[in-house]
């Protein structure tokens, strides 16, 4: 069995010493290069280690902020296809508004056109539907209980100064109904 030291005075008068036995600049090249490496070593496994800390808090970040791109761009494509329907809707009502000034700048008004035809439209005559359009001539679609009230209308037609051209389109005679049905095209 092992006797205790029970001698305290010898264990006070030890001293440690701390410093190396050899200085740095006298080690070998191995030596150095161990120490060198383990050192910095250390700072580039901790940088690195930091980096990677930083990287990944960072995209949490990131993909908050992507989230929130994503949500707002397709915000924003709602409200574009939204728009374009407005801005679709306003240029086809500028365009009728431009055809309205333009017709009423015409000479002949449509208007004016409607009440000189109306008011030479024989009592057997019933008028069913006028075109009118800006490029082409007006178009007059109605029907006749005879034909002597037809001749009467184009008749009356013809009086008026401001027509150049009156062409028959179609005409068919509805024995059912006992009428005639006629398209004319009127140019001025």
């Amino acid at each position: 069995m092992l006797e205790p030291n029970l001698n305290y005075t010898n264990v006070m008068d030890q001293s440690i010493n701390l410093v190396p036995k050899k200085s740095f600049e006298d080690e070998n090249f191995r030596k150095k290069a161990s120490i060198w490496i383990t050192t910095v070593g250390r700072i580039v496994v901790i940088l690195t280690e930091l980096t990677v800390v930083v990287v990944f808090a960072l995209r949490f970040g990131l993909d908050a902020k992507l989230k929130d791109l994503k949500e707002e761009a397709e915000t924003s494509k709602v409200r574009v296809q939204q728009e374009s329907k407005f801005v679709t809707d306003f240029t086809s009502t500028q365009k009728r508004l431009l055809y309205i000034k333009q017709v009423k700048a015409q000479t002949i008004k449509p208007w004016e056109f409607i009440s000189k035809v109306t008011a030479t439209v024989p009592s057997g005559v019933t008028l069913e539907k006028i075109e009118y359009f800006e490029t082409s001539p007006i178009v007059v679609r109605a029907s006749a209980t005879n034909i002597l009230d037809f001749g009467k209308f184009i008749e009356n037609l013809m009086v008026e100064k401001s027509i150049t051209e009156i062409s028959l389109k179609e005409a068919s005679f509805y024995k059912e109904k006992g009428s005639y049905f006629f398209v004319l095209e009127i140019k001025f």
